[in-house]
C-alpha cells in the first residue's frame, strides 16, 4: 500500500513550496536541498510549543518594560480623563476615539486614577493581539514567516512600550487583529455565497467589528476601504455592496443609540476634521490645506515614518541618532511593498489583504497627519504587517530555483534583527528599572511642569482654574484637579480683514507697530494700549512680528488724543486703500489676532491662573526652542493688557527650564467674568 504524503495547511492556501518534506530524511544535499521546506516542516510539527515559548518571551518583556508612571505625552492622560468623566458623569467621550475610554472606565471606577491597573489592561491587549495574530495566520502562510514576525514582535521594545501605557495603540492593535481574524474566517476561508441569513450575519459581524476599530482610532475606518478594495479586486461585487450596506446600517444604529442616550448623533471625529484639513493644526485661521499641501504632507511623512521610524523600530537604525530621512530608502520600501502585494495576488489571498490594508492605511495616515506631529506611534500598529509583507517578498525571491541555495539568508537576517531588537529592549529595561516614583527620570522641564501642577492642586483655592499647555498631564500630576488647555489660538487672514472693512465700511484705524515703540507719555501710551482691537502679524505668530495695530479710539477725547499723537509724529490711518497698501500683495499670509478674543476665551472658561513653562520642543536635548503656545498666547494678550499676569510661584531655577504660575489680574483693567460665572468656576469644556 502506498503511503500518502502529509498535507500542510499553509500549502492548501497556496503552494509556496512544490516539494513536500519527506519523513525520515534527516539531511538532504545536492540540488534538491531546500532549507525552507525543512524549516517549515519542523515548525509546522512543533508550532504550538514554539508559539507558547514566544508568547512567554513576550509576556516577560512586557513585564520587564512595564513603566509605572503616566507618560508626559498628554494623549494617554486624556483617555483617562474621558474614562473618569464617562464613569462619574456619564459624559460620552468626544474628540478622540471613544471606545478606549469606555473600556478604561470600569477600572477607573474600581481603582481611581491609578497607573498600574489601567496600564495592565494594555498588557492584556498586546498579549491578545499576539495570540490573534498567531491564530489568524497559522496554516495560511508558511510557518517560517509567521514565526519570524512573532519572534521579532516578542522583544521589540517600541511595540511593547504600549503594553505599559494608556494610549489607545494596544487596544487598536488587538481590535485590528480581531478584524483580520474574523475577515479571514468568514470570507477568505469561504468565498462561496451562503444563504441570505448566513451572508447577512457575516457582513453584520464584520461591520460591527470595523465600527469598534474606528471608534478606537479614527484611522480604523480606513479598513472599510481595504475590505472593499479586496472584494473589488477579487471580483466579489455582491460582497462589496453588502459590506458597505451593513456598515452603514451598523453605524446608523450606533448613532441612533448615541442620540437616544446622550442627545447627540454627531460622528465622534467630526471635530477633528477641521484641524486635519487646516494648513496649521494649531492655527485654524491659517486656512484649509490645498492639494499641493496634502501632496507635501504625504511625501514628508512618508520619508519620516518609512525611512526613519520604521527602520528604527526594526532595529536597523540606532535609538540615539538624529532624525534623518532618505527619500531613496522610502521609494525602495514602497516598491517592495507593492511588489509583495502583486506576488500575493498570485500566491496567497491572505497576504493580499494584509498588504492592501497596510499600504492603504499608512498612505491615508501620511496624507492627513500634520508633518509637525512626527510620532512613531502613528506607524506602530501597522509595523508587524509591513514587516510581514517585506519578509514575504524576500521569502518569494529565495524560492526561485536559482536563489534556493541562498535561503540561509532569511533565517540569518531574522536572527540579526532579533539580536538588534533584543539589545534595544535590554537597554530600555535598564532605563525602566530606574523609575521608582512619578518624578523619576523626568527631564528638568517636565519635572518642573509636573511639580507646579501638583503645587497648584494643593495650594490654590478649590475653585481656581489654571490654564496650561498640557492639561491632561497636569490633571494626572495635579491629583485629579481640572486644568484649562491652551493648545492653539485663532487668527484670521489679512484678506479677511480687508474684506471686513470693505463690507462694514468700518471707521477703525490702523497704526504701524513702530509708532508704539516711540518714547511716548504714559497717559498717551495707556490710551493707545487700551484702544488696540487687533494685531497684524507677518510671519510666525509671535508678538515681536506685529507689523501694525487695528485701533478703535473712543469718541470722547478722540480729537485731543489725535492732537497729542500728532505732536509725537504718530499718525493713525483709516483709509481702506492705505490698509490695502500696508497689507501688500502678500495679504493672504498676514495673520490678524484679536487680544480680547483670546482673553474672552480664558474668562469664559473661568480661568484664574496660568502656567508658563519651558517644555522642550525636542525631548532629546535642551535648546532655546520650547513648546511656546501658552507663552505666545499670553504675549498677545499682554500687548493690550501688559500687567494682566502677576507671578505667584516659580519651580526650577531660571537657567534650568523653570515653570511659573501666574494669577490673572482682571480687576486691574475693570474686567468681569461673564454673568452667572464666578471667578474660578470651571467651564464644561476646559480641557482642549
Amino acid at each position: 500500500m502506498s503511503k500518502k504524503k502529509r498535507s500542510s495547511p499553509y500549502r492548501n492556501a497556496k503552494n509556496f513550496s512544490k516539494q513536500p518534506v519527506k519523513k525520515g530524511i534527516s539531511k538532504q544535499t545536492g540540488p534538491d536541498y531546500i532549507l525552507f521546506d525543512r524549516m517549515n516542516g519542523f515548525l509546522e510539527k512543533h508550532m504550538t510549543r514554539v508559539f507558547f515559548f514566544i508568547l512567554s518571551l513576550t509576556l516577560l518583556f512586557c513585564l520587564l518594560l512595564f513603566d509605572i508612571r503616566f507618560s508626559t505625552a498628554g494623549d494617554d492622560s486624556a483617555y483617562v480623563i474621558r474614562a473618569y468623566d464617562f464613569i462619574h458623569h456619564f459624559t460620552f467621550p468626544a474628540f478622540q476615539g471613544p471606545l478606549y475610554p469606555v473600556l478604561l472606565s470600569p477600572l477607573v471606577a474600581l481603582f481611581g486614577i491609578q497607573a498600574l491597573p489601567l496600564k495592565f489592561l494594555s498588557v492584556l491587549f498586546i498579549l491578545g493581539a499576539f495570540w490573534l495574530t498567531y491564530k489568524t495566520f497559522k496554516g495560511r502562510i508558511p510557518p517560517i514567516l509567521l514565526t519570524s514576525v512573532l519572534v521579532l514582535f516578542s522583544v521589540n521594545s517600541y511595540l511593547l512600550y504600549y503594553a505599559s501605557q494608556t494610549f489607545s495603540e494596544a487596544c487598536f492593535v488587538f481590535l485590528q487583529s480581531a478584524v483580520f481574524f474574523l475577515f479571514f474566517l468568514l470570507f477568505l476561508n469561504n468565498e462561496q455565497a451562503g444563504s441570505g441569513r448566513t451572508t447577512l450575519f457575516r457582513h453584520l459581524a464584520l461591520a460591527s467589528l470595523v465600527l469598534l476599530l474606528g471608534l478606537t482610532r479614527t484611522i480604523g475606518y480606513s479598513s472599510i476601504i481595504a475590505i472593499v478594495v479586496y472584494f473589488l479586486l477579487t471580483r466579489q461585487w455582491k460582497n462589496s455592496f453588502f459590506f458597505l450596506a451593513s456598515f452603514i446600517l451598523v453605524l446608523a444604529l450606533f448613532l441612533g443609540l448615541k442620540s437616544l442616550v446622550w442627545g447627540s448623533s454627531d460622528i465622534h471625529f467630526a471635530s477633528q476634521l477641521q484641524g486635519l484639513m487646516s494648513k496649521n493644526y494649531y492655527n485654524p485661521g491659517s486656512g484649509s490645506e490645498d492639494i499641493p499641501g496634502f501632496v507635501h504632507r504625504f511625501i514628508t511623512n512618508s520619508n519620516l515614518y518609512i525611512s526613519d521610524y520604521f527602520y528604527t523600530i526594526l532595529g536597523l537604525r540606532g535609538t540615539d541618532h538624529e532624525i534623518s530621512v532618505s527619500p531613496l530608502l522610502t521609494v525602495i520600501t514602497y516598491l517592495m511593498l507593492l511588489l509583495s502585494i502583486i506576488l500575493a495576488l498570485r500566491k496567497n489571498r491572505y497576504l493580499l489583504f494584509t498588504g492592501l490594508y497596510a499600504i492603504l492605511i499608512i498612505a491615508i495616515t501620511f496624507l492627513i497627519a500634520h508633518t509637525s506631529w512626527g510620532q512613531n506611534r502613528f506607524i506602530i500598529p501597522y509595523f508587524p504587517l509591513i514587516l510581514l509583507m517585506l519578509l514575504f517578498l524576500l521569502y518569494q525571491v529565495l524560492e526561485y530555483k536559482k536563489m534556493k541555495p541562498a535561503q540561509f539568508v532569511f533565517p540569518v537576517l531574522v536572527v540579526i534583527l532579533f539580536v538588534l531588537s533584543l539589545g534595544t529592549a535590554i537597554s530600555q529595561v535598564k532605563s525602566v528599572r530606574q523609575v521608582t516614583s512619578k518624578y523619576s527620570c523626568l527631564t528638568p522641564d517636565w519635572e518642573n511642569y509636573c511639580k507646579i501642577s501638583e503645587w497648584a492642586s494643593e495650594n490654590l483655592p478649590p475653585d481656581a482654574v489654571v490654564a496650561c499647555r498640557k492639561p491632561t498631564v497636569s490633571f494626572i500630576y495635579g491629583n485629579g484637579k481640572r486644568f484649562f488647555g491652551i493648545t492653539q489660538f485663532s487668527s484670521s487672514t489679512g484678506a479677511s480683514l480687508l474684506s471686513e472693512w470693505q463690507k462694514n465700511k468700518a471707521h477703525e484705524y490702523f497704526l504701524p507697530a513702530e509708532s508704539m515703540e516711540k518714547s511716548l507719555p504714559s497717559g498717551l501710551y495707556k490710551v493707545l494700549k487700551s484702544s488696540i482691537v487687533a494685531c497684524g502679524i507677518r510671519g510666525e505668530l509671535f508678538a515681536e512680528n506685529i507689523r501694525f495695530y487695528i485701533m478703535n479710539f473712543p469718541d470722547s477725547g478722540r480729537e485731543e488724543t489725535f492732537n497729542t499723537m500728532k505732536s509725537f509724529a504718530v499718525f493713525p490711518g483709516n483709509n481702506i486703500d492705505s490698509l490695502r497698501s500696508m497689507l501688500g500683495d502678500r495679504e493672504s499670509i498676514l495673520s490678524v489676532i484679536y487680544p480680547d478674543t483670546l482673553l474672552k476665551n480664558l474668562m469664559d472658561g473661568g480661568v484664574t491662573h496660568v502656567i508658563r513653562a519651558n517644555l522642550r520642543l525636542s525631548a532629546r536635548q535642551k535648546t532655546d526652542q520650547i513648546i511656546n503656545t501658552v507663552e505666545r498666547y499670553m504675549d498677545f494678550i499682554k500687548v493690550k493688557y501688559p500687567k494682566i499676569a502677576v507671578k505667584i510661584v516659580q519651580i526650577g531655577e531660571n537657567d534650568n527650564e523653570p515653570a511659573v504660575l501666574y494669577r490673572l489680574n482682571y480687576e486691574l483693567y475693570g474686567l468681569k467674568f461673564p454673568e452667572g460665572l464666578k471667578s474660578g468656576t470651571p467651564s464644561q469644556n476646559q480641557v482642549k
